[in-house]
């Protein structure tokens, strides 16, 4: 059965927080009882990483190259994105990566391009 888990960034804390619920109010977003920055927010793809760790919607994973999470509704599934072009997203092919962070952690546009499309 899958396993329904949403994660956002507090501004408060300036912490990721998890839980089963997932509400927007208006302009705001909620993970659990917390506001969220709506931006941020993420749903657990199911799929674990080399290391154990979930892997959820946005995260970016390395291994041979970098890749990042992005779910498309209309398929209703996960896919790897690098430089506009998406790739599957399989069990496999995730466990043979490891998270190293969250596209909304990028700092720049540049960065974000790396794995949207073709840089400048």
């Amino acid at each position: 059965m899958r396993q329904y888990l949403f994660r956002g960034y507090d501004l408060t804390t300036g912490v990721w927080v998890t839980d089963k619920s997932f509400r927007v109010t208006g302009k705001k977003a909620y993970i659990g009882k917390t506001e969220v920055d709506p931006e941020s927010v993420g749903m657990f793809t199911g799929l674990l990483d080399g290391n154990g760790t979930k892997v959820f919607e946005g995260d970016i994973v390395r291994g041979k190259h970098r890749y990042g999470i992005v779910w498309y509704q209309p398929h209703g599934c996960f896919k790897l994105m690098r430089h506009g072009e998406v790739f599957e997203c399989s069990e496999f092919a995730v466990k043979m990566k490891n998270v190293i962070g969250n596209l909304y952690n990028l700092k720049t546009e540049k960065e974000r391009m790396y794995f949207y499309g073709k840089e400048e």
